[in-house]
């Protein structure tokens, strides 16, 4: 854990110049969310963390003027998420990025947005013979999420206070099961520092020169774009509980449309397979009379990608057409974090999830992707 803080701390200001640095501490508590039948009894106390952030301030890249210059950063966390017996306690550390909804050389009070992406590790997974209660997190090792809402107000000079209320979840995507995830529902207040701000440095965070982004003279500006996708993982059944590693994959025909420099709409053509889904089926229906190719689901989505330099995020909703009575699932999302490695590569990094009593992890996705057009 100490070498991956430094490893990550390296990267982000390595070349920060001038940028301004900011550190911030957190302190949050709320509530455990039961979306599972069985949460209950692991909702002993109240959830409670702490964490300590470094952050660097966006001035003057162009993506970063579209989303009104907003700062990225990370943090390490401490959890307590409610139920010390059986799950014990979370540490993770998390890299974010915060937006602000209005441009901030302009006012001293900011509504914002954070959202981050990491690692935890849990003291107390599931075992079957020691702490069979835990049901929500099987593996040491998760990755996290959160989103947060805030409002950030600016106290004198560096010094600012941001309430806040968010989500907060961790799960380790079906790689073991049981693996509900934990999701916890936390208000919170973060007071940060911004070295070296004064009253004349305060707002100089300007947009770069305009430019013609679409301009025609420029092939790689062009607005409709063809990539082709394969991304695959390892699960396991949530169902059969048979402790096996099964393979699933998707590839992917998706045609995007840039509508604005750093957004896209697209729709998808995918192919999805699961290994584990015939041997579920058979257990599940005796006597199915069921092909093995037919566990093949081809679907069709809708998505959307936000971009932040050579970065994005991807959000994909769909729906399956089945090819056997046997399914019962009807839609499915796909999130992913994107990296263009060049003008026609890119890496994949996300996960694929279902709904059953809310969204469930179905599979962590890794891939790569090829820009036809």
């Amino acid at each position: 854990m100490k070498k991956l803080t430094i490893l990550l701390l390296l990267c982000m200001f390595y070349g920060a110049g001038k940028a301004q640095i900011s550190v911030e501490g957190t302190a949050a508590a709320g509530m455990l969310l039961e979306h599972h039948g069985n949460m209950s009894i692991l909702a002993r106390e109240r959830p409670y963390a702490f964490s300590l952030g470094l952050a660097r301030q966006t001035d003057r890249q162009s993506w970063a003027s579209f989303y009104n210059f907003p700062r990225y950063g990370v943090s390490l966390i401490y959890l307590s998420p409610g139920d010390p017996e059986d799950i014990g306690q979370i540490y993770a550390v998390m890299s974010y990025i915060h937006f602000s909804f209005l441009k901030q050389n302009h006012y001293w009070l900011t509504p914002g947005m954070r959202a981050g992406v990491g690692i935890g590790y849990v003291t107390k997974p599931y075992d079957a013979n020691t702490n069979y209660r835990n049901t929500v997190l099987s593996t040491h090792w998760n990755v996290g999420l959160s989103l947060d809402f805030d409002l950030e107000a600016r106290v004198y000079k560096g010094f600012y206070l941001r309430p806040g209320i968010g989500l907060l979840h961790f799960s380790n995507g079906a790689t073991r099961v049981p693996n509900y995830g934990i999701n916890l529902l936390m208000a919170s207040i973060t007071a940060r520092y911004v070295f070296g701000q004064t009253e004349e440095n305060c707002f100089l965070f300007k947009a770069p020169e305009e430019k013609n982004f679409f301009a025609p003279t420029k092939k790689r500006d062009r607005r409709t774009h063809l990539d082709l996708f394969l991304t695959g993982g390892v699960k396991e059944n949530r169902f059969l509980f048979d402790a096996e590693k099964y393979g699933a994959g998707v590839f992917s025909v998706q045609g995007s449309y840039r509508y604005a420099s750093q957004a896209a709409v697209g729709v998808a053509a995918n192919v999805f397979y699961d290994s584990s889904e015939y041997k579920e089926i058979l257990h599940n229906n005796a006597g199915a009379s069921l092909e093995r190719w037919q566990i093949t689901k081809p679907g069709f989505g809708l998505n959307h990608e936000f971009f932040f330099g050579r970065l994005s995020f991807f959000a994909e909703g769909g729906v399956y057409v089945h090819l056997h009575k046997y399914s019962t699932q009807l839609t499915y999302q796909r999130f992913a974090l994107r990296y263009a490695a060049g003008n026609l590569l890119r890496l994949h990094l996300g996960v694929k999830t279902y709904y059953y009593s809310g969204l469930a992890a179905d599979w962590i996705e890794f891939g790569l992707g090829f820009r036809v057009l």
